[in-house]
């Protein structure tokens, strides 16, 4: 891929795919402070905080 904001986005998309499938496999294990968590995830996912900081 020669654009770089076309790489850029699919690194954040298959960061994102991560994250979530992380989070959905520990609240299918019942880990409360996982699922306690959850939203601040999401929200630093939203306004752009590196998806290495949240995991």
């Amino acid at each position: 891929m020669k654009n770089p904001a076309l790489r850029t986005m699919s690194v954040h998309l298959a960061w994102q795919a991560i994250v979530y499938q992380s989070v959905n496999k520990y609240l299918s294990s019942g880990l409360p402070s996982i699922a306690h968590s959850l939203p601040l995830q999401k929200e630093s996912l939203h306004i752009g905080v590196r998806p290495a900081a949240v995991l």
